[in-house]
């Protein structure tokens, strides 16, 4: 549920988790507010098995994998 009108809905959520005393729960609900309110964007990230990936060596610099990613400019049917 995401979208400006699901802003409400999310604080209602934090709130009945708050009351609660689910605070992981309230952390989550106030965040996805937080994400519907300003506009963030929601990714699964899958790693697949090297095999499949390609990958045969390992990352370079301190060990973390930094992903770039371009989400700009496209059309739904991928143009």
């Amino acid at each position: 549920m995401d979208g400006p009108g699901f802003a409400p809905f999310w604080e209602l959520l934090a709130e009945a988790a708050r009351q609660m005393m689910l605070d992981r729960s309230r952390r989550w609900c106030e965040w996805r507010g937080w994400g519907v309110r300003h506009g963030t964007v929601r990714v699964t990230l899958s790693l697949l098995q090297a095999e499949k990936a390609g990958r045969r060596t390992a990352f370079s610099g301190d060990g973390r994998l930094r992903p770039l990613w371009d989400i700009g400019g496209r059309t739904v049917d991928g143009e």
